[in-house]
């Protein structure tokens, strides 16, 4: 196939020919072939990320850090000088 081809341009029958498919999809001939040719339709999995990896990288963020420090000031109050 010609990669460099303006495919939005083509009619639906130009396209199916030059895919060599047609509206119910691929004969099992030509599957067979293209799995030989191609191998199996998979995408590979990338890096695993935890959970608890993606919920600190939130948590520490610049705006979530000063919640944090307001919510925290709030709980422990600074000591106030007591009248004499």
């Amino acid at each position: 196939m010609d990669q460099q081809r303006l495919w939005h341009t083509l009619s639906l029958e130009d396209t199916y020919a030059a895919l060599n498919s047609g509206p119910r999809g691929l004969g099992s001939a030509e599957a067979e072939r293209r799995l030989a040719e191609y191998g199996p339709n998979e995408i590979e999995s990338a890096h695993q990320v935890s959970a608890l990896t993606i919920l600190w990288a939130q948590l520490k963020t610049p705006w979530c850090l000063c919640c944090w420090r307001q919510r925290a000031s709030r709980c422990w109050p600074a000591r106030r000088p007591t009248p004499s």
